[in-house]
C-alpha cells in the first residue's frame, strides 16, 4: 500500500510541474486503466513454435531465412537446412533475440549490418557452412554476444577489426577453417582512440586450420585467455614460436594427484591417468610430474581425439522414378568418426531415427537405408538423409517420383505353336505394370478364363497367368488371346495353336541312356516315351522276366507312370540286368533294351583296433563301431555271455539282464550303470551281402567305494507325535551296509518298537518325542571304504497358549452379579495338546473335564459356575501344560450385588465455543456396575473411552475434548452410559461462535475530488449482529451511529464525510466486533486536489482612452476552487463572491473578471489578480495606461 501511495504522489507531482508551464482553458480529470494484452505470435511457415518466444525450423529444407518472424522471439533455430544466403533485412527489429542457430547450411557470405538490431543476442552459431570472408562489419551490432561459433567453414580471411565492439565475447570457435595467418589485433574486442587494444576472450579454438605461425603480440592483447586450442595445424616449429612455449609454461591447468578421481578422469595408484568415455574436448596436452625430496621429473603427453565430420559417400541429390506398387530401398552411406547416426526426414516432415524392429510400410534398416514397401502416390516427395556425430553432420536428398506403368507382357506378342496330339503344353503370359495388372485368357471359342479357373475339362490358368492344356486334341486348335490390364491400360498376346497327328504305328521317341549305374539302396529312374495313333501303351520287362505297366505292379517299390517312366525305389542287387521297354498299339510294337548295373561294396569297420576300456563301477560305457559298405552293413554286438544284440534286439528276453544295452543306428554300443557282470570281451560284427568284418573290445570294471546320494547336511522339522522318515540311499561295489547312529553316537537297531531301518537304508522313527531331536548319522560301508551323511531332526513342540495369548501368566478381572451363572473361557492351544485344570483356593484342583453340582469344567477348559455367591469372590487359576511348558490364566472374580441402571449427575446442556478454540464436553454417570461411557457424534460416529478420532479425544473421565473447533463441529452430541442393568443418554448441544465476516468492495484505493461527499460502506455478516466502529486517518474512533459535524456513521455501518478536503486522505479502518472475535477492513482514500493556476489573464500593459470600459479577465483552475482577489493601484483589495459586486465604477464578476467603467486617469496603475486555495496561490499583474 505504501508503494502504491508513493506512485500516486509522484504522478501528482508531475502534473503539478506540467500545469506550471501550460495554460489550459479546461482540465478534465481522467482516470485511465492500462492493460497490456497478451501478445499473440504467428509462427512463420513452415517452422514450429512450441512456446511463443522460440522458433524452430530445423530439417525443413529451407533455402532462405523465413519471413515474418515475430518481434518478441528470443530463440531461433535454423540448423540443418539448405540456406545459401541471408538477406540484409532478415533479422530487422528482433531486439529481444538471445540465441540464433544457423549451423549446417550452405551460407557463403553475410551482408554487412545484417545483425545490426540484435543487441540482445548472446549465442550465435554459424558452424558447418561455407563462409569465406569475415569483414569489419559482419558482426556489427552484437554488443551482448558471449559465444560465437563459426567453425568448420571455409574462412581464409578475417579483418583485423572483425570482432571490435563485441565486448561481451568470451568464447570463439574458429576450428576447421582455411586460415593461413592472423593479424595481431584480430581478436581485440575493444579499443581506445585506436591506441589501446584489448580482448575479452577466455576460450579460443584455432585447431584444424592452415596456420604455420602466430604473432607473439596477439597473446599480449588477451589477458583473460584461459584455453587456446591449436592442434591440427601445420606449424613451422622455429624460433618464432618460442614465445608460445613460454606462455604455455605459465598457463595453469587442473592438477590431479594419484588415487584421485574427478568426473571421467582418474589417476591410478601407479600414476596412470585413466580417462573414461573419451570426448572431443579431452584432446590436448597432459603433463605428468614425478617429485620427491631428491628432485622432480616431468613428461608431456599430447592426446589427439580423432573425430571426423560425417561425409556422404554418394551424390547429395538424386532423382528416382519408381512405378506404383514396387518396393524401393533408398541408400544412405556415410563415413565419419565416431560412426554417424543416420536419420531420415520424410516428405510429411516426420523423422525416422530408430531401426525398425517390425515389418511396416516404411522401415529404417540397420545399414541406414530406408525401405518403402508397395510404394503409393502419397509416398512421393523429397526424402532427406542426415548423418550426424559429435563432429558435425552431412545430408543428402532423394526426390522420389511415383509413376503408374501400363501393362507390359514379357513374352512375344504373336506366337505360333505346334505340338503332337495328346501332348500337354504350358503357354506362358507374364506381365508387369503399376499397379500390378490382372490377366485373363480368351479361348478359341470365346470363353474367358481367369487365373485359378478350369475350362473345357483340360484347360487351366495358373495364378501367374500361364495357360495349361492337358492331352491336346484337334478340338484345341485355334487362337488363344492373353489380356493383361490395369487402370492405366491393357496389353495383348495372341497364340495360334496347331495340334498335329503322328504316324499311326507305335514308335519309341525318347529313352534313358543304354547303360545306367545306380547305387545300392538308391532310386532307379528309366525314361521311355512313345507316340502313335492310337496312343501306344508302354510296358516294361524286368530282369526277373516279369512285366509291369502303369496298371499293374507286383512290388510296391516299382512304379510305372502313364508317360512310360519306370521308377524303382531302394534298389538291391536283384534289380541289376536288362530292362525291356515295349510300346504297343493295334498297328504294331516297338522295343528298346536298357542295361542297369547295381554298384555294391563289402562291409568294412573303420578305425579297427583292439581296444581296452576301463569303466568305473556304475558308470556308463560307450563304444563306437563305424562301418562302411554298399549296401549299408548291419551292425551287431556279441556280449561277454555270448548273446547277440543289434539295433532291433536290444537284449535277451530271458529276464536275467535288464534292457540297459542300446545299439544305435550308427553301430555305437551304449549301456549305463555297469556292474561286474558286464566285464569281458565285446565283439562288433558288420555284415552286408558282399562281405563282413569284426572288431573286439575288452571291458574291465573298476570297483567303487560307497557313495551316499544327496548327503548334504539337512534339517528336518517334524511335528510332535508324527512319524519321521529319513532316506539314506548309497551305491557301491560291493553293495554297502547301512548303519544309523543316534544323536548320542550309539548304533540304532535295525528293528524295534521305536526304530525301523529298511533295506534301502531309510530310517523310520515312530511317535516323535522331544527327546528324539538331534543329529543322526548314516554310515555306508563296504570293502572299498565308507561314506557318511548327517541329518538334524527337530521335533516341533509349541508351548501352551491360553485364549490365544502367548504370555505365560495372563491376569483378567471378572465381575458378575449374585445368583447368576458365570462362564470363564480357558481355551488352551499347543503341540502336543495341553492338559487343562482349574486351581481353587485351599488347594482344590479340578481337571478338564469335571462335572459337579454347581461347578463344571468343560472339555474345552471353560469353567462353568452356577448360582454365584458372594463367597465366590476369589482368585481362580487355569493351568495348561504340555512338553513345551506351562501357561496360566489368573481370573480375579468379583461377585456384585444386583445391578443399578446408569444415571447422569447433570442434565442436558448447551455449550457455546468460539471458532478455533478448544471445546470440552463433560459427561459423568453412576451405576452398578460402573457404567461404560460412549460419545455419539452428530453424524452417528461412536467414540469409546480412551479413543482418538482426528481432533476428538474421549478421555477416561468421560470428557470429550475437541481441539480447534470449526463450524462443521456444531450439532447435538449424545453421551451414552451402559452397564448390564441398562443405558441412559445425555444431550449436549455444541454451538460454534464465529467472528464476523466482512465483504470488501474496495479492491483498489478510493479517489474523490476535494469538496465531494465520501461514503465508505462496511458490510458484515454474523450472529449476533456485530458492532461496527470506524478509525479515521487522524486516529479518531467512531464507535456508534452518530452525526458529528461533517462525519456521520449510519446504523448499517456506512461512514459519510461531507465536504472532503486533502486533510481527509489516508487509510480508514472498519472494525466489526462480536463476543467471538473481530474483523477489520482497511480502505485507502485519496482526495484529488492541486494548487490554483491562472489560465486566463489580461495583457501585461493595457492602453485605454478616458471614458472607455476596461475588462480584466482573471480565470483559474484548482481543487479546491480558488478564491479570486484583485489588488488595485491604491493597494485596496476586491474579493470575488457568489454574487456580482459593484465598487464605485468597478464591477467584479463571481468568476473573477474585473470591469472598470468610464475609466479616467485616476484608474491608471498596476492591477494584480491573485487565485488562492489551501494548497497555494498564483498571481498575474497588468498595468493600465489611460491617455
Amino acid at each position: 500500500m505504501c508503494l502504491f501511495a508513493f506512485a500516486i504522489w509522484k504522478k501528482m507531482k508531475t502534473l503539478t510541474r506540467m500545469f506550471s508551464r501550460i495554460h489550459l482553458w479546461l482540465l478534465p480529470v481522467i482516470i485511465i486503466t492500462l492493460r497490456f494484452p497478451q501478445s499473440v505470435l504467428s509462427c512463420p511457415h513452415p517452422c514450429a513454435c512450441y512456446v511463443n518466444t522460440e522458433v524452430h525450423c530445423t530439417f525443413r529444407s529451407l533455402a532462405t531465412v523465413p519471413t515474418r518472424i515475430p518481434k518478441h522471439v528470443e530463440r531461433i533455430n535454423l540448423g540443418f537446412n539448405s540456406i545459401q544466403s541471408i538477406p540484409e533485412n532478415s533479422f530487422v527489429g528482433l531486439s529481444k533475440l538471445e540465441m540464433l542457430l544457423i549451423h549446417s547450411n550452405d551460407v557463403q557470405n553475410i551482408p554487412n549490418g545484417a545483425f545490426r538490431d540484435l543487441n540482445s543476442l548472446q549465442v550465435f552459431k554459424m558452424s558447418y557452412n561455407k563462409l569465406k570472408v569475415i569483414t569489419s562489419h559482419t558482426f556489427h551490432g552484437l554488443s551482448s554476444l558471449t559465444r560465437l561459433h563459426i567453425d568448420h567453414n571455409k574462412i581464409d580471411s578475417i579483418h583485423p577489426n572483425a570482432f571490435n565492439g563485441l565486448t561481451a565475447l568470451r568464447l570463439l570457435h574458429l576450428e576447421g577453417n582455411l586460415l593461413h595467418q592472423l593479424h595481431p589485433n584480430t581478436f581485440c574486442t575493444f579499443s581506445f582512440l585506436d591506441y589501446f587494444r584489448q580482448s575479452t576472450l577466455k576460450h579460443l579454438y584455432l585447431s584444424d586450420n592452415m596456420l604455420q605461425t602466430l604473432p607473439a603480440s596477439m597473446i599480449q592483447t588477451m589477458p583473460l585467455l584461459e584455453n587456446l586450442y591449436l592442434h591440427g595445424n601445420p606449424w613451422a616449429c622455429d624460433c618464432q614460436l618460442k614465445w608460445l612455449l613460454e606462455w604455455d609454461e605459465q598457463s595453469n591447468g587442473a592438477v590431479m594427484t594419484s588415487s584421485t578421481r574427478i568426473q571421467r578422469f582418474e589417476v591410478l595408484d601407479n600414476g596412470t591417468l585413466h580417462i573414461q568415455n573419451l570426448q572431443l574436448q579431452d584432446r590436448g596436452q597432459y603433463m605428468c610430474t614425478a617429485q620427491n625430496k631428491h628432485g622432480i621429473d616431468k613428461m608431456t603427453v599430447t592426446l589427439a581425439v580423432i573425430a571426423n565430420q560425417p561425409k556422404m559417400l554418394s551424390s547429395r541429390y538424386r532423382d528416382i522414378l519408381i512405378y506404383l506398387g514396387d518396393t524401393i530401398t533408398l541408400d544412405c552411406n556415410a563415413t565419419g568418426i565416431p560412426t554417424p547416426h543416420i536419420s531420415w526426414i520424410l516428405p510429411d516432415r516426420r523423422i525416422v531415427r530408430t531401426v525398425s524392429t517390425a515389418e511396416s510400410h516404411i522401415m529404417l534398416l540397420p545399414n541406414g537405408s530406408l525401405s518403402i514397401k508397395e510404394v503409393t502416390f502419397p509416398d512421393r516427395g523429397s526424402y532427406k538423409c542426415v548423418a550426424s556425430n559429435v563432429a558435425g553432420a552431412d545430408s543428402l536428398t532423394v526426390k522420389l517420383q511415383v509413376s503408374p506403368l501400363p501393362p507390359i507382357i514379357q513374352q512375344e506378342k504373336v506366337e505360333n505353336i505346334s505340338l503332337p496330339q495328346s501332348h500337354s503344353i504350358f503357354i506362358h503370359c507374364s506381365a508387369k505394370g503399376a499397379p500390378p495388372p490382372t490377366i485373363r485368357w480368351v479361348l478359341s471359342d470365346g470363353t474367358q478364363v481367369r487365373p485359378s479357373q478350369f475350362a473345357n475339362g483340360n484347360i487351366f490358368v495358373f495364378p501367374n497367368g500361364t495357360l495349361y492344356i492337358r492331352n491336346s486334341s484337334p478340338r484345341d486348335i485355334g487362337k488363344y488371346e492373353c489380356i493383361a490390364a490395369n487402370v492405366v491400360g491393357a496389353a495383348r498376346r495372341i497364340v495360334h495353336l496347331d495340334v498335329k497327328k503322328y504316324p499311326l504305328n507305335a514308335k519309341i521317341t525318347a529313352s534313358s541312356p543304354q547303360k545306367t549305374d545306380v547305387s545300392y539302396g538308391g532310386t532307379l529312374r528309366l525314361e521311355c516315351s512313345a507316340a502313335g495313333d492310337p496312343w501306344p501303351r508302354i510296358m516294361w520287362r524286368l530282369p526277373s522276366k516279369r512285366l509291369v505297366d502303369s496298371f499293374f505292379s507286383f512290388d510296391s517299390r516299382i512304379k510305372t507312370f502313364a508317360n512310360g517312366t519306370l521308377i524303382i525305389y531302394s534298389v538291391t542287387e536283384k534289380d541289376a540286368g536288362d530292362y525291356l521297354c515295349m510300346a504297343r498299339n493295334k498297328l504294331g510294337d516297338d522295343y528298346m533294351v536298357l542295361k542297369v548295373n547295381v554298384m555294391m561294396k563289402a562291409a568294412k569297420i573303420q578305425f579297427k583296433n583292439d581296444i581296452d576300456h576301463k569303466v568305473t563301477y556304475g558308470g556308463d560305457l560307450k563304444v563306437d563301431c563305424v562301418a562302411t559298405g554298399v549296401p549299408n552293413p548291419e551292425i551287431s554286438w556279441s556280449l561277454p555271455d555270448g548273446s547277440m544284440i543289434n539295433n532291433v534286439m536290444q537284449s535277451d528276453d530271458s529276464g536275467t539282464r535288464t534292457r540297459r544295452y542300446v545299439v544305435f543306428n550308427n553301430g555305437t554300443l551304449y549301456f549305463n550303470e555297469v556292474g561286474m557282470k558286464e566285464q569281458g570281451d565285446y565283439t562288433c560284427y558288420a555284415v552286408n551281402q558282399v562281405g563282413q568284418d569284426e572288431m573286439r573290445v575288452s571291458v574291465k570294471i573298476l570297483p567303487e567305494k560307497p557313495a551316499i546320494k544327496n548327503k548334504t547336511y539337512s534339517i528336518i522339522n517334524v511335528p510332535y507325535g508324527d512319524v519321521i522318515t529319513v532316506s539314506c540311499e548309497a551305491k557301491g561295489e560291493p553293495v554297502p551296509k547301512i548303519t544309523w547312529l543316534s544323536p548320542s553316537s550309539k548304533p540304532i537297531p535295525a528293528s524295534s518298537d521305536k526304530y525301523l531301518i529298511y533295506q534301502d537304508g531309510t530310517l523310520l522313527i515312530q511317535k516323535a518325542q522331544r527327546s528324539d531331536s538331534g543329529n543322526y548319522t548314516c554310515l555306508a560301508q563296504n570293502n572299498g571304504g565308507e561314506d557318511k551323511k548327517v541329518v538334524q531332526i527337530q521335533v516341533n513342540v509349541l508351548p501352551p497358549k491360553i485364549n490365544g495369548y502367548s504370555d505365560k501368566i495372563l491376569t483378567v478381572k471378572q465381575s458378575a452379579m449374585k445368583d447368576t451363572r458365570l462362564l470363564i473361557d480357558c481355551k488352551a492351544e499347543g503341540i502336543p495338546t495341553p492338559r487343562v485344570m482349574w486351581a481353587f483356593p485351599e488347594g482344590v484342583i479340578l481337571p478338564a473335564p469335571y462335572y459337579g453340582n454347581r461347578i463344571t469344567v468343560h472339555r474345552n477348559g471353560t469353567l462353568d459356575i452356577k448360582v454365584l455367591r458372594k463367597t465366590d469372590s476369589v482368585q481362580l487359576v487355569c493351568i495348561a501344560r504340555n512338553e513345551g511348558g506351562e501357561a496360566k490364566l489368573v481370573a480375579q472374580l468379583t461377585v456384585n450385588e444386583p445391578a443399578v441402571k446408569p444415571q447422569f449427575t447433570s442434565e442436558n446442556e448447551i455449550v457455546v465455543v468460539s471458532e478455533g478454540h478448544v471445546a470440552k464436553l463433560n459427561c459423568s454417570a453412576v451405576g452398578i456396575p460402573e457404567p461404560h461411557l460412549i460419545w455419539i457424534l452428530p453424524n452417528g460416529t461412536e467414540i469409546n473411552s480412551g479413543s482418538h478420532l482426528h481432533r476428538l479425544f474421549h478421555k477416561q473421565d468421560g470428557t470429550l475434548h475437541i481441539g480447534s473447533v470449526a463450524m462443521a463441529d456444531g450439532g447435538t452430541y449424545r453421551c451414552r452410559a451402559l452397564n448390564i442393568a441398562g443405558s441412559a443418554d445425555r444431550l449436549v448441544i455444541l454451538q460454534i461462535g464465529q467472528k464476523p465476516q466482512m465483504s470488501s468492495n474496495y479492491n483498489n484505493l478510493v479517489s474523490i475530488i476535494n469538496g465531494e461527499t465520501l461514503q465508505l460502506h462496511c458490510t458484515t455478516q454474523g450472529e449476533p449482529r456485530p458492532h461496527i466502529s470506524w478509525t479515521l486517518p487522524n486516529g479518531i474512533v467512531i464507535d456508534r451511529p452518530q452525526v458529528k459535524g461533517r462525519i456521520s456513521l449510519l446504523q448499517n455501518g456506512t461512514l459519510i464525510i461531507k465536504d472532503t478536503s486533502v486533510y481527509d486522505r489516508g487509510s480508514y479502518q472498519c472494525k466489526a466486533t462480536t463476543q467471538y472475535g473481530s474483523s477489520t477492513m482497511n480502505v485507502p482514500v485519496i482526495v484529488i486536489a492541486y494548487p490554483p493556476r491562472i489560465t486566463t489573464s489580461p495583457a501585461p500593459v493595457i492602453y485605454a482612452r478616458p471614458g472607455s470600459s476596461i475588462q480584466l479577465n482573471c480565470m483559474s483552475i484548482g481543487i479546491p476552487k480558488a478564491e479570486i482577489t484583485w489588488e488595485l493601484p491604491d493597494k485596496s483589495q476586491l474579493t470575488a463572491g457568489a454574487q456580482s459586486r459593484l465598487y464605485g465604477n468597478k464591477f467584479l464578476h463571481p468568476q473573477g473578471t474585473l470591469v472598470i467603467q468610464h475609466s479616467s486617469k485616476r484608474d491608471a496603475g498596476y492591477y494584480k489578480c491573485t487565485a488562492k486555495n489551501i494548497l497555494g496561490s498564483d498571481t498575474k499583474s497588468t498595468y493600465i495606461h489611460v491617455y
